[in-house]
This record gives C-alpha cells, structure tokens and sequence, in this order.
C-alpha cells in the first residue's frame, strides 16, 4: 500500500516462487526539506525483514527501527544517526527455535528517552524489560510462569501491548498471571514496582488507554478509569 498518494494506491507483487530469490529488504529516509531525496539506511548482512516498528529518540537523534532474519531465530534493534550517517546496534534478541516478533513494538521512551520499555520473550515468557539509551539492560519489571500478551490486530497500534501513562509512572498491560485461559489487565509502576489488577470478571480484557492518561476503552466497557 502506498499511502504517499490520495486516495492510498495498492502495488502487486508476486511472491517468489521456490528456487527464485527472495526480494531484498530496504530502508530509506527521506528529506522533505531537500527535495525529497532518498538516504538508504546501511542494514545488516542477516537482514531479510524489516518489521514496522520504527521510532525517533525524543531528541530526534537517532531513528530506532527493527530487523529480523529469515529463520526468525535473531532480531536487532538498531539506530541510526542521519547527521553522521552512523548506525549502532542497541540491542540483540537470540532464539534458537523462533521469535514472536508479532508482540513486539518501538521502544517506549522514558525520561527524555534516557530509558525505554522493551519485550523479550528470553526467560521462556514475554516480560517487560528496562534499558538504557545505550541498550544495556537496567532491570526485568516482570517475572513469573506468565506473559504479556495482546491481540493480533493491535500490533501496528503505537503502544501495544503496553501502553504508559504520561507521567512514566504506570505501564498497562493484559496478562495470563490468573490463569493461561484468561486475559486480566494489570498496571505496574515502574518506579516502585506495585503490580495490581484491574479487571476482575472472568475472560479477556484488552484496552486503549486515554493520552491524558485517565481512562482505559475496553470492549463492552469505552470508559474505564484508571483510578490513578
């Protein structure tokens, strides 16, 4: 879909078929200012997807984008400066099995972007993680026999699975903590640690939570408040 044009056009492509090469991936950003000219950005040698979650440090800085490759068995999150056309490698999830990427989002920015929330899968479960600008991990935020999880269609939604109030001080998010068949949404501070639950009737609960950071939509339920 190129969304470049009004109204949106759609361009065809054939997949390959067996024994033909797989197109090659590519990233490029553009200079509105200049003419629109094309910068590619330098990708790595395992490269084969290039998934949609892209973001800017808070400064503008850096774009932070993420790659995968074609045996989903290595994901990079990766920045690259366009002022001096330098890039780095922040940081590297390994599965020798297979990653789910699909839970994934950008990081989620703290502080100025001095911080960000990230998701991994790496102790066996999808738990939230804590880490610095420079991609070194601060703290695990949740741990146990349980995951985040989210629903298929919220994935390209800025914010899934985890959404963050304004202040930084509480992540919300679905889990299986009650039972593996059960969907319950929970808040923790990331400051202190508290965990509570907020939903307490049997089934799934997946939200939106309001930019001021007040309600929560639900299915069944638009205006649920946060009690914060």
């Amino acid at each position: 879909m190129d969304y470049r044009t009004v109204p949106p056009a759609i361009s065809y492509t054939r997949y390959p078929t067996a024994g033909s090469p797989n197109p090659e991936a590519s990233l490029h950003l553009v200079d509105l200012a200049n003419e629109n000219q094309s910068i590619e950005i330098p990708l790595g040698e395992q490269v084969e997807y290039i998934l949609p979650f892209f973001t800017w440090n808070p400064d503008s800085a850096e774009v932070l984008f993420v790659t995968q490759n074609r045996d989903h068995t290595l994901l990079e999150l990766s920045a690259w400066d366009p002022v001096n056309g330098t890039g780095r490698t922040i940081l590297t999830e390994t599965d020798l099995a297979w990653i789910n990427e699909h839970y994934l989002v950008a990081p989620i920015f703290l502080d100025g972007g001095e911080r960000f929330l990230w998701l991994s899968e790496r102790d066996g479960f999808m738990h939230l993680y804590l880490y610095s600008r420079e991609g070194e991990q601060i703290e695990q935020l949740t741990k146990g026999e349980w995951l985040i999880d989210t629903l298929a269609w919220d994935i390209l939604t800025p914010g899934k699975p985890v959404h963050l109030d304004p202040s930084e001080t509480w992540a919300y998010f679905s889990t299986t903590q009650n039972s593996p068949i059960e969907r319950q949404l929970y808040r923790l501070n990331i400051k202190s640690g508290q965990f509570q639950q907020l939903t307490q009737h049997p089934g799934f609960h997946f939200v939106t939570l309001s930019s001021d950071g007040q309600y929560l939509g639900e299915l069944g339920d638009p205006r649920v408040t946060t009690g914060s």
